[in-house]
């Protein structure tokens, strides 16, 4: 049984009893139903509230008589299968309601009058006479009205359908039923009240968990369970499900907290919903609570512990958690598996999952495990890997693409730049149908932005049947590594049109995107950085600020973007000094630059990347002791920076250059190539730049130093591969520096080839001696 406390049963917004009226449209139907209805709705024009306000037909039935025990009777009539139940005047509530969920099968996903439904628990014939009654809610009840409700989502199709779209998850079609087949069972040989209530909530945690598209009546369904007894574990973890899919997570840890006799479930559900929340260090405790309490562990109670420990870098605890499941005989189970691969990946540890990976018994399940690992690669920056894994399953059939495999490939291919395989693979997608996915459509735009093919991205997004904040992001960020800012706001300005709701990751963009706008565009700038909190009611981070310190700093104010850090209302984060940092060796400034490298250094003494920025601002500025300076202290406290490198893709392959590297099969042509191309570039009016060389050498060695930088050596091999007039494609893991910045533009003239270059900051398209730039990155 559910038992509804009065105030449930009928919610503020209802009509009185007097508000009943007969809808001609039931007429028809051959039975007497009735419907409350604000005083009458007009079907073409009915908005979402309407339709929230409409209560559904019911029939009443014959009063239950007031027992001691329970009457269970099952009667077959014209009306169909009633199962009665007696109304119970104690702490659960006046009045008794069983539901029938059975036709909820019936139902697509477009009917928002499920979603009242479902929030108040199907309140069916409620009968407003003295002493009141029971109510049965029967299955030809809801069948005989369904025709009557199509006819209604039509009209709701038509006003509110942005709302509509998507509401009700296909997946409830199948577990009511099951439920409702449990539930007749246990009626027709329990006596048990609790088994009934248990069922029944079992019911509404599944219906309740797919209500997340209309926050705001979230509010009716919080403290829905405070009056049931929760001494029945069963029940006690159904209602923990229900809020945990509503997002109700404090509710849900007090109802843990207040079971007598949590079991595994119970301590999954919660390690896992405190896992997600970043709230690691609760979650781990929680998994050893469980373990002193004698619990053992499922699966998905170690998928969820080791979530926690890769959120928190808990290599050693992994590790031991890791130990446990072999000792239990639960490291081949394909979900476990797939977790400890995840956990080794994301705390850096690869030579660990590569070891599980080969050791994995998967029995089918090669996809999700390789999926996992061409992820870890990713993650770990070895796209290499990634991709020579994904070929050799692809070549020994092991691994069946479907929607997670596709977002990582795409992914993997927009890292790399790998332009061909990026396009094969959207086309396989294409084929098989999973283009449409959410997630698969989000990697293509972020994998052919990423390959300078914005157009092509663009077409993508077009194409996709839904979006969600991802996809405009993705459509944003795409623009902003193609240094297209007013392309940017144009799209932000589309959003706000559609009605889309931004959310953090959307401003960080857009506040960003005036680096490629305009000067007189600042104080556009500025207000829309205040609009986070005084609109959109969203707090600025670090990253917010960072991004606007970053657009002041571009346009030569950063005396402004270091008095906006002075005033920040937290302590800034290294991210935001490291954008004012790069700002200061952008124009040259070492005053400031030295003030902030202090802050750095002080936040992250270990960090390489940081020495070589001062060194490099020293360098620009013309003052070289002090560059050698700090490098030399870089060198003393043991720090080495992460090695620069530059590669090409040349017919399905991945050749990646150092500098000075003449590892590749090839490198005697490459240099012979490189030399010619120095030449040609230096009769064009080339001037090497060799104030980037630090080291304390002659003026041929320096030269020598510098031609033959990891960026020249790809790109020459780039000209020798490709066929006249192709453009060139190379991506490099950090910043261009300004040298081979010049000589790009003049290999674009002397080649008369069109050079597409991707480095940190984004695309540098050199093209007839100029860049996309303009000299700013």
């Amino acid at each position: 049984m559910i038992f509804l406390p009065r105030s449930y049963i009928l919610p503020p917004f209802i009509a009185s009893g007097r508000g009943y009226n007969r809808l001609p449209e039931l007429s028809t139907l051959g039975v007497n139903h009735r419907v409350c209805a604000f005083n009458k709705i007009n079907l073409t024009n009915l908005n979402l509230e309407s339709a929230f306000s409409f209560i559904f037909g019911h029939h009443r039935v014959n009063d239950v008589k007031k027992k001691k025990k329970w009457k269970k009777k099952l009667l077959d009539q014209k009306m169909g299968k009633m199962i009665f139940a007696k109304k119970k005047q104690n702490r659960f509530g006046k009045y008794t309601i069983l539901i029938d969920p059975r036709p909820l099968g019936m139902i697509d996903d477009y009917n928002p009058i499920l979603f009242f439904w479902v929030l108040h628990l199907f309140y069916g014939g409620y009968s407003r006479e003295k002493g009141g009654s029971s109510t049965v809610v029967t299955r030809k009840n809801f069948t005989s009205i369904y025709s009557w409700y199509l006819e209604l989502i039509k009209k709701l199709r038509e006003t509110c359908k942005s709302l509509v779209l998507n509401f009700f998850n296909f997946a409830l079609k199948n577990k009511p039923e099951m439920s409702y087949d449990k539930m007749e069972n246990e009626l027709t040989r329990s006596r048990d009240e609790t088994i009934m209530i248990k069922v029944n909530v079992t019911i509404i945690a599944i219906m309740l968990g797919h209500i997340t598209y209309f926050d705001k009546h979230i509010k009716y369904v919080d403290g829905l369970f405070n009056f049931l007894r929760l001494s029945d574990t069963h029940l006690g973890n159904a209602v923990i499900a229900a809020y945990i899919k509503l997002g109700l997570v404090v509710d849900a840890y007090r109802v843990f907290m207040g079971m007598s006799t949590p079991d595994v479930v119970s301590y999954s559900a919660i390690i896992s919903s405190f896992s997600k929340l970043n709230r690691e260090a609760e979650a781990i405790q929680l998994f050893f609570r469980m373990r002193i309490s004698g619990i053992e562990p499922n699966e998905y109670s170690f998928v969820a512990i080791l979530t926690a420990c890769i959120r928190s870098s808990e290599l050693e605890l992994g590790r031991q958690i890791h130990a446990h499941a072999i000792r239990i005989g639960l490291e081949n189970n394909l979900s476990v598996g797939n977790a400890i691969i995840r956990f080794y990946t994301g705390c850096g540890s690869l030579n660990h999952a590569v070891k599980c990976l080969l050791y994995q018994s998967t029995d089918g399940g090669n996809t999700i495990i390789q999926t996992s690992m061409i992820c870890g690669y990713a993650r770990n920056g070895l796209p290499e890997e990634a991709i020579c894994l994904f070929y050799r399953s692809q070549s020994e059939g092991t691994m069946v693409l479907d929607e997670v495999a596709f977002t990582s490939i795409l992914g993997v291919c927009g890292t790399l730049g790998f332009h061909e395989m990026g396009k094969q693979i959207h086309c396989h997608a294409l084929k098989t149908g999973f283009h449409s996915e959410l997630g698969v459509g989000n990697s293509t735009i972020s994998m052919y932005s990423k390959c300078y093919n914005i157009d092509d991205a663009i077409k993508a997004f077009n194409t996709m049947p839904a979006h969600n904040i991802v996809s405009w992001n993705g459509l944003i960020a795409g623009q902003l590594l193609h240094r297209q800012g007013n392309e940017a706001l144009a799209i932000w300005s589309s959003m706000e049109k559609a009605g889309i709701k931004p959310d953090t990751i959307t401003f960080v963009l857009i506040v960003s995107a005036y680096k490629y706008t305009s000067s007189n565009l600042l104080d556009e700038c500025r207000s829309l950085f205040l609009s986070m909190k005084m609109i959109h009611d969203l707090e600025p981070t670090s990253e917010h600020y960072a991004s606007l310190v970053g657009v002041l700093g571009y346009w030569g104010l950063l005396e402004e973007a270091e008095e906006l850090i002075n005033k920040m209302p937290f302590e800034p984060e290294v991210s935001v000094w490291r954008a004012l940092l790069d700002s200061c060796r952008l124009h040259a400034n070492t005053s400031i630059g030295k003030r902030v490298a202090k802050h750095i250094i002080g936040m992250e003494p270990r960090d390489p990347s940081t020495y070589v920025l001062v060194s490099n601002l020293y360098a620009a500025s013309g003052r070289w002791h002090c560059s050698e300076i700090v490098r030399e202290n870089m060198r003393d406290r043991g720090l080495r920076k992460h090695p620069c490198r530059s590669w090409v893709i040349n017919k399905k392959k991945l050749h990646t250059f150092y500098a000075r590297d003449k590892s590749h099969p090839q490198a005697k042509d490459i240099y012979s190539g490189l030399d010619i191309l120095i030449l040609k570039c230096l009769k064009a009016g080339y001037e090497p730049d060799m104030s980037f060389v630090l080291q304390e050498v002659e003026e041929q060695q320096k030269k020598n130093f510098l031609f033959y930088h990891s960026a020249k050596l790809a790109a020459t091999y780039g000209l020798l591969k490709t066929r006249p007039g192709e453009p060139i494609r190379v991506v490099k893991n950090i910043l261009l520096c300004r040298d081979c910045h010049s000589f790009l533009q003049y290999a674009s003239v002397v080649t008369q080839r069109e050079i597409l270059f991707r480095d940190a900051s984004g695309f540098h398209c050199f093209s007839n001696g100029q860049c996309s730039c303009k000299g700013y990155w």
